[in-house]
């Protein structure tokens, strides 16, 4: 991917790693993979494979969610249509042994029938009389001939605990790749398919013009201010809605729908870092059923061959 020169779709993050990101409301940042859309999230740097190699990778999430999914549960089947999903098992929010990560890694990257229970069915009750089901990936898994572009890499799992006065795009990227974890937890996993981390989010916006709906005012906010607030502060507050322009221009946002990303919350062993619909990072249950937007990274030697990015004419990969 040609990024280096910085145009207003593309940006430098000026972390430790200079990763290059795509930024604002829509950009052109649609690639073909799996036969559907996904998008990149951008080109980034000393990104560790299996082995502990490093190098650049393009990292992409897919633009429609699989759906609405529990990032951890454990569910017992007492007969053949009722189970117990009311024990969480222990230190769930633990990437390493999380039922969403066993699903992604599992039935959805070999497209098969899930053996793990993850999803709410159609016929919920009420909150407290949850009941879940399994999830046939036959169809809409990873196909054969795509699984050879994913790298296998290395994710840093470090949590937040929201310990700093100010948890600003930058301050995330850098809790993401430390050792606070909860205890017991993996400071990183190996693996294929994750999912994005609160930064993502964060570097994903350019600012600009967003509307307070209060009040019906716009505001505009600059990309300089987005980097040096916190990011709670993003969402549409009564007593500081000039910040809205943050997240209304950040193509990561969904508009009331929360997405679970894979950075556990460090002072306990049930929570998790969620992406609010509301444009703030919040952090909740595992076993609540947020979207999971599945991220991965591709192979070094994965070539653009064609396409402008946008989702008429996507990105065409090749090896």
């Amino acid at each position: 991917i040609a990024a280096e020169k910085t145009t207003s779709e593309l940006r430098k993050d000026q972390t430790v790693d200079n990763n290059i990101r795509y930024i604002g409301k829509n950009p052109n940042n649609y690639v073909r993979f799996n036969d559907e859309d996904w998008r990149i999230i951008g080109v980034m740097n000393n990104v560790e494979d299996g082995s502990g190699n490093k190098d650049t990778r393009v990292k992409i999430i897919k633009a429609e969610a699989l759906g609405q999914i529990a990032w951890s549960i454990d569910c017992n089947e007492i007969t053949e249509n009722e189970l117990d999903c009311s024990v969480p098992i222990k230190k769930y929010n633990n990437w390493k042994e999380a039922t969403l990560q066993k699903l992604l890694n599992g039935s959805y990257l070999d497209s098969t029938q899930s053996e793990e229970y993850n999803r709410w069915t159609k016929d919920l009750v009420s909150y407290n009389n949850r009941k879940y089901e399994k999830i046939d990936f036959t169809n809409t898994g990873i196909k054969e001939e795509y699984r050879d572009m994913i790298d296998t890499v290395k994710y840093k799992l470090g949590g937040a605990n929201f310990s700093a006065e100010i948890y600003t795009p930058n301050v995330y990227y850098n809790v993401e790749r430390s050792n606070n974890v909860y205890s017991g937890n993996p400071k990183e996993w190996i693996g294929k398919i994750g999912l994005m981390y609160p930064s993502d989010y964060g570097y994903a916006t350019s600012g600009g013009i967003g509307i307070d709906t209060y009040s019906e005012k716009q505001y505009t906010t600059s990309l300089e201010n987005c980097m040096n607030t916190d990011i709670d502060e993003w969402q549409n507050k009564r007593e500081k809605p000039e910040l809205i322009g943050c997240r209304d221009n950040d193509w990561l946002y969904l508009e009331e729908m929360s997405q679970w990303t894979i950075t556990h919350y460090g002072k306990d062993d049930y929570q998790v870092i969620d992406l609010s619909g509301h444009g703030y990072l919040n952090n909740n249950s595992a076993t609540n059923t947020y979207l999971v937007r599945p991220v991965l990274y591709l192979k070094p030697n994965i070539k653009i061959t064609s396409g402008t990015g946008t989702q008429q004419e996507p990105f065409i990969l090749a090896n």
